[in-house]
């Protein structure tokens, strides 16, 4: 069987890394597949939305294994190393649509500035423009699996904050624009590994910033806030 370690709470470097891999493998020799996996609900609910729950051996936490023929698939990232990966991106969205009985219609203008967390917020956001320009800001990483998908799939325009969100734009298409703030410089992953094929990207980089104490990355700057200006005002006009 193959092994799967899912203990990374980034979104995106599980899609990215770890899970992309063993399913370009496994959908060619479907195998059981052994889930060592924290507590985290919502990657357990990708996972069972895209991999039929008869393949999936879930680990019990305390317990010890022995395996005599485990096969190890190697980590990756950039989905552009196969040649088929956006074919597979949208497979596996209409999977997760399917499993949770979900229809794309596309109507909704949708803002993620990550302001429930605690690195690279978007700041002072104008809420009388917002609600000028019919523009919902939502708070992704509080909703479950199935509650946000079912939002990107009625998502038409789509702005966020450069991060682990970007694997949100697995669950849009073609005619979504999307607006990608980023501080101080380009540092977007979804131009790096891929993603931004699947909608229609434009990268903002913005040098209004304020520092976070809470910095992650090795070159602390990129984890800055962006503070809601008249700049990003008038790109997401121009998204819209």
């Amino acid at each position: 069987m193959y092994l799967l370690m899912l203990h990374e709470d980034n979104i995106a470097h599980f899609f990215h890394d770890i899970f992309f891999p063993l399913y370009m493998i496994w959908r060619k020799d479907k195998k059981k597949i052994f889930v060592s996996i924290h507590a985290n609900q919502f990657q357990r609910d990708f996972l069972t939305s895209v991999i039929d729950r008869k393949y999936l051996i879930f680990a019990e936490p305390h317990t010890t294994y022995a395996f005599k023929n485990l096969i190890l698939i190697h980590e990756g990232r950039d989905l552009q190393a196969y040649p088929n990966f956006l074919e597979v991106c949208r497979e596996i969205k209409g999977l997760c649509f399917a499993s949770n009985g979900i229809n794309e219609a596309r109507t909704r203008n949708i803002l993620y500035g990550r302001n429930e967390l605690e690195r690279k917020n978007l700041l002072d956001i104008d809420q009388g423009f917002l609600t000028k320009k019919s523009i919902e800001l939502v708070f992704l990483s509080k909703l479950s699996f199935s509650e946000t998908i079912a939002l990107l799939a009625e998502t038409k325009n789509f702005i966020y904050m450069v991060g682990a969100g970007v694997f949100y734009l697995l669950f849009l298409d073609h005619t979504v624009n999307v607006l990608e703030i980023n501080p101080v410089r380009n540092n977007s992953w979804a131009q790096m590994f891929g993603l931004s094929k699947l909608c229609n990207l434009k990268v903002l980089i913005s040098q209004n910033i304020k520092n976070t104490d809470l910095a992650m990355q090795s070159d602390a700057i990129l984890d800055s806030h962006v503070v809601f200006d008249e700049t990003i005002k008038a790109n997401i006009v121009a998204l819209l």
